[in-house]
């Protein structure tokens, strides 16, 4: 309610107020008029009189008064419904930013996720990757090993051959034998040497 409002509807109770009274007075006088003779020598007539000059004089402040409570009220009123609905508003507003923040937070949370996954399949794969060609380069070196190692045991199998038949050979010669099979047990012995070649 507005100041002119309640300025109008003070005016409508004095008015009220008023009319009351003077019909009152209207009555009290009339009435006195049937019992005393003229108006001004009954004292109701002055009584009611006194009253309605009362009533009027102190009915203007009283409403005022009263009219000024009630716009202050309704102003109070009206403030704090305002102050209410804004922060309503704000809360709502804060709502909203909180549920962005959120909604942004969970997504960088989710890209976090899918990144460090991604990531961590990579240093999967890296690692995987360097541990086949270590195992590569290991069976190869091992193969090497193996292949110089049968090399080595062959050619140690050679080197006893050649020795246990050159100590045949001698212990064959010390049995004296003739000088014809000593021939054929020297070229058999040069033709197995060259084959173990």
């Amino acid at each position: 309610m507005t100041a002119e409002a309640v300025n109008n509807k003070e005016f409508e109770m004095l008015q009220e107020v008023v009319t009351e009274t003077a019909d009152a007075a209207a009555a009290a006088v009339e009435n006195a008029a049937h019992h005393y003779g003229a108006f001004y020598e009954n004292p109701e007539f002055w009584v009611g009189l006194a009253f309605v000059l009362v009533v009027v004089l102190l009915a203007r402040p009283v409403v005022r008064m009263a009219g000024a409570m009630l716009v202050k009220r309704i102003d109070a009123i009206a403030k704090r419904i305002n102050e209410a609905q804004q922060l309503k508003d704000d809360a709502q507003k804060m709502w909203v930013e909180y549920e962005k923040k959120y909604l942004n937070a969970k997504n960088e949370a989710y890209e976090i996720l899918e990144k460090s996954e991604r990531e961590m399949e990579m240093v999967k794969n890296e690692r995987l990757r360097k541990m086949e060609e270590d195992i590569k380069i290991r069976e190869s070196d091992a193969k090497n090993r193996i292949s110089t190692a049968e090399q080595q045991a062959v050619q140690e199998i050679r080197a006893m051959s050649t020795e246990l038949s050159i100590r045949a050979v001698k212990e064959v010669l010390k049995l004296k034998l003739d000088e014809k099979m000593h021939d054929e047990l020297i070229e058999n012995s040069i033709a197995l040497l060259k084959k173990a070649k």
